[in-house]
């Protein structure tokens, strides 16, 4: 399995893969950042330890998704559909520009978290399961106990299956 060189090359590969873009809506339900853990999930699939900078990433994603990608994403949400008396073209013209303001955020943030992925020091060749163990440990540090182990094994099966077919 290769993992593309550029975070945003990686996650707009396997984002067109069956199945993710529903393993990562069902990430983001449960209040999760799709970034880091795409981010994750591609840290390990290059080779390295995503729990070797997990912290400076998360910290450094917080105060963007706070800040910036949701509220543009609950702006793209108010007008699906739109408010009584702005239904229409204007409307869907003006969700059609958030959403694109909403992937540039996106864009940027992984933009900002490839460099740690870079500095993330090699994972440990000799583990179980390999790029997949350090992706789904990584996924849950990350996590928390706000979602169970098998929700977090289920995205990082997507992803790694999206993956293997690119």
């Amino acid at each position: 399995m290769n993992a593309p060189d550029g975070f945003w090359s990686f996650s707009t590969g396997v984002y067109a893969g069956e199945g993710v873009p529903a393993a990562c809506l069902a990430f983001q339900s449960e209040g999760l950042d799709v970034n880091l853990g795409l981010w994750i999930c591609w840290v390990a699939a290059r080779g390295g330890e995503p729990l070797d900078r997990l912290d400076a990433a998360m910290a450094l994603s917080a105060p963007w998704k706070q800040q910036v990608v949701e509220p543009l994403r609950a702006a793209r949400n108010g007008l699906k559909p739109a408010p009584d008396g702005f239904e229409g073209e204007e409307a869907q013209a003006l969700r059609r520009a958030i959403l694109k303001a909403e992937l540039e955020a996106e864009r940027l943030q992984q933009a900002r978290l490839e460099p740690l992925g870079l500095a993330c020091r090699p994972g440990d060749t000799e583990e179980e399961g390999g790029a997949r163990a350090r992706a789904e440990a990584g996924l849950r540090r990350y996590a928390g106990t706000q979602v169970d182990r098998v929700r977090i094994a289920a995205f990082a099966e997507r992803i790694f299956s999206a993956l293997e077919k690119m």
